[in-house]
């Protein structure tokens, strides 16, 4: 394994920092503003909480991605481990974001905006959350350990 050097130990903690604050304080910046309370029906509340953290995190993978891409020559082989990390924790909220543009229309028009969930429990049961979230975990293992193994055997 390779050591722990200085420009790794930077370039973590700017991953992580990129992470806190996009997931953190991105949402609350974002102009779309849910003006609906938790528990009515369709469950806008969530869906426009989830929505914004979503595009947050798209800004966070694409910032991310190009810090990695920037600087993955002074990373070295702990950039594939970042590029990891990357995927595996935006994006859940990315798929949240892709599930909720094709259940709903006009979502960024509250006026106009129509969702195929009538209750917040039809919303969290959605195929996303219930099994295509751990098919995708999986596929990005696998894809890490693939690379891991031919990262190996050069």
């Amino acid at each position: 394994m390779n050591k722990l050097t200085k420009a790794v130990a930077i370039s973590m903690t700017i991953w992580f920092l990129i992470y806190f604050i996009i997931l953190k304080y991105s949402p609350e910046w974002a102009t779309l503003k849910a003006s609906v309370k938790p528990d009515d029906s369709p469950p806008w509340y969530f869906i426009i909480q989830d929505l914004n953290t979503g595009i947050s995190s798209v800004i966070g993978l694409v910032i991310s991605l190009i810090g990695l891409f920037i600087f993955h020559k002074k990373i070295g082989p702990l950039s594939i481990f970042l590029v990891y990390i990357t995927f595996l924790f935006y994006g859940p909220h990315i798929g949240d974001t892709i599930v909720i543009l094709k259940n709903t229309s006009e979502v960024f028009d509250p006026a106009l905006a129509i969702s195929e969930w009538k209750s917040y429990q039809e919303y969290f049961n959605n195929a996303w959350r219930s099994y295509v979230y751990y098919l995708y975990l999986f596929v990005i293992t696998l894809s890490y350990i693939y690379f891991l193994r031919k990262k190996q055997r050069s």
